[in-house]
């Protein structure tokens, strides 16, 4: 009877790993949904891909900015996953510069980590799923908007 249980208990403990794992995994988006879920919020949507030098490894990406709302949405798609770990902490840092040393909350695991800070009247946000990103500086009172479209996207 207690090989029964003890075989039980690891087939329940394997079974909780892999579903488990499932959850520090999410599936990045691609450019073209960003684009769709941005443009059924209204926004206006660039391609300003070719600004960067190709030295840089951004393949893609488009942008929002309406200069007289002071707003900023992006998405990147770069070469590796490891570039964009680090473009997400250079801006995580210029979040926190900007907001006087405060911090801001992360969340994620495995290929997805996402940070953000509402602060100075601010809703700055990185999330990032494996060599995307999308980045975002917008006035607080649009931080819902910015939020619907993360969400849908499952950043």
């Amino acid at each position: 009877m207690k090989k029964i249980y003890r075989g039980l208990a690891a087939y329940l403990c394997v079974i909780t790993i892999i579903g488990l794992s499932g959850c520090f995994y999410k599936k990045k988006t691609d450019s073209e949904s960003f684009r769709a879920a941005a443009e059924a919020k209204g926004y206006e949507i660039q391609d300003v891909t070719d600004r960067f030098d190709p030295e840089v490894g951004v393949s893609k990406c488009y942008y929002v900015r309406i200069p007289e709302e002071n707003f900023e949405l992006a998405f990147y798609a770069v070469e590796t996953q490891k570039q964009a770990k680090a473009m997400c902490d250079q801006n995580k840092k210029k979040f926190e510069n900007f907001a006087g040393g405060a911090t801001g909350e992360t969340t994620g695991s495995g290929n997805n980590v996402k940070y953000s800070l509402t602060a100075e009247g601010r809703y700055m946000v990185n999330s990032s799923i494996g060599n995307t990103f999308i980045y975002a500086d917008v006035p607080e009172e649009k931080a819902e908007d910015v939020k619907a479209v993360l969400n849908e996207l499952g950043y």
